[in-house]
């Protein structure tokens, strides 16, 4: 059975989930009309430490089944989203993506069978991978591999933040991902490509490389074949943790070989 959650750790998961819907870059500033104003006045969010045995019934939840989040809408009520931190921390979930799942049930109205419906039927959209070796990239010219090497994480990463919440929030890839998907793969394939390149540029950084190339396999694995959410979710946490050795890779090499500092 699942331990409840702290009062810290309830907290500091409120503190996350809101500004996965209202900060910055947040869901709501996907949303426009009448489906803002659902998410910004007339539903209620709540972290709650776990889930009872009343909102286990619910859903139907067995005993070896971890419900992360729950929303329910009844008369005279509003609205209301139910995160789960002890469910959400014991499985290692993002509870941001439990949030936009919620939230879709919420905007759109999705029902509750949608995720499991996608996650069998996979998403025709998907163009095979072999095809992309082919594409050109404009960019290639670049006399600096190492920034290109950066430039193309960060471009990976952000590819797949803004597909990771829209896939979560509507329970399933959403039309045109069969465009952002190839697009994905074809930078990790092309930063693949050049960590030999690299390895050769920086000496002395050979573990950092390879772990470079480990979470980018993780990456390509999670976008082969029929694509889910989940599987969004996870490349881009894989492509989230490949894109920080960019950053020191590239630190050290203008270091080295542009300001002659050891590093």
């Amino acid at each position: 059975m699942t331990q409840a959650a702290s009062a810290a750790d309830v907290q500091e998961m409120a503190g996350v989930v809101r500004y996965a819907l209202l900060g910055p870059r947040g869901a709501v500033h996907l949303l426009q009309g009448r489906h803002r104003q659902l998410l910004l006045n007339e539903t209620q969010v709540l972290i709650r430490p776990k889930a009872s045995e009343e909102e286990r019934r619910l859903v139907g939840a067995t005993a070896t089944q971890r419900l992360l989040g729950l929303y329910t809408e009844e008369e005279r009520t509003i609205p209301l989203i139910r995160i789960f931190a002890g469910e959400v921390m014991e499985t290692g979930f993002d509870p941001s993506d439990v949030a936009y799942h919620e939230l879709g049930h919420r905007i759109f109205g999705l029902p509750h069978d949608r995720a499991e419906r996608v996650a069998m039927f996979g998403l025709p959209e998907v163009v095979p991978h072999e095809h992309l070796r082919d594409v050109k990239d404009p960019s290639s010219g670049e006399r600096c591999s190492i920034c290109l090497l950066h430039r193309r994480a960060a471009e990976l990463v952000m590819l797949l933040e803004g597909l990771r919440l829209r896939s979560q929030l509507q329970h399933g890839l959403p039309l045109g991902a069969g465009g952002t998907i190839p697009q994905a793969r074809g930078l990790a394939l092309a930063m693949q490509e050049q960590l030999p390149e690299i390895d050769e540029m920086i000496p002395g950084r050979t573990g950092q490389i390879r772990m470079m190339s480990h979470q980018l396999d993780e990456v390509l694995d999670a976008l082969d074949g029929w694509v889910t959410p989940e599987q969004v979710s996870a490349a881009h946490a894989a492509a989230y943790r490949a894109w920080d050795p960019s950053w020191d890779l590239n630190h050290v090499y203008w270091l080295r070989v542009k300001h002659g500092v050891a590093a």
